[in-house]
């Protein structure tokens, strides 16, 4: 099955992460294929601190799997957790790395656990545009102009 992934991070090498993430991912996921890399500012709560306030390095990848939904969501958290994320973390706050499943084929899915395709996907510009990259003919709603400071700032391999 052709899937989607949503690729970002906000502390430490992020570059590093991304190359990491993407190496790990590669055990999974056949013929993979990158979107360029986009910069995007972190989205937080009202309540959150001042310093959460970090630029985001973002960037999709795109795959064959043979995992069901379910699988390539634990091997996406697995992998977050391997490179630090903590299973309990605050909504929004930094993180090394953060991996959403955005499409699995034209399936759509809505479990307690994983909505597909993503449930933000489409108010999410450093979402859509880097997916948009991979699969030109996705069909969207977002105005494209309305990017919220998300920018295109180069490649990834």
């Amino acid at each position: 099955m052709q899937v989607i992934l949503g690729l970002g991070t906000n502390q430490g090498d992020r570059f590093a992460a991304l190359k990491t993430a993407t190496q790990k991912l590669s055990a999974q996921l056949k013929n993979l294929r990158y979107s360029g890399l986009y910069s995007s500012p972190a989205m937080l709560l009202p309540s959150s601190p001042p310093e959460w306030a970090i630029e985001f390095l973002n960037m999709s990848v795109m795959g064959e799997t043979e995992a069901n939904p379910e699988e390539l969501l634990k091997t996406c958290q697995q992998i977050e957790t391997e490179m630090g994320r903590a299973k309990e973390h605050a909504k929004w706050s930094p993180r090394v790395i953060d991996i959403d499943i955005l499409l699995y084929g034209d399936v759509t899915l809505q479990s307690k656990s994983l909505t597909i395709p993503h449930a933000e996907l489409h108010n999410r510009a450093f979402s859509l545009l880097p997916l948009l990259e991979l699969k030109p003919d996705y069909k969207h709603t977002k105005n494209l102009a309305e990017n919220h400071g998300t920018k295109r700032i180069g490649h990834f391999a």
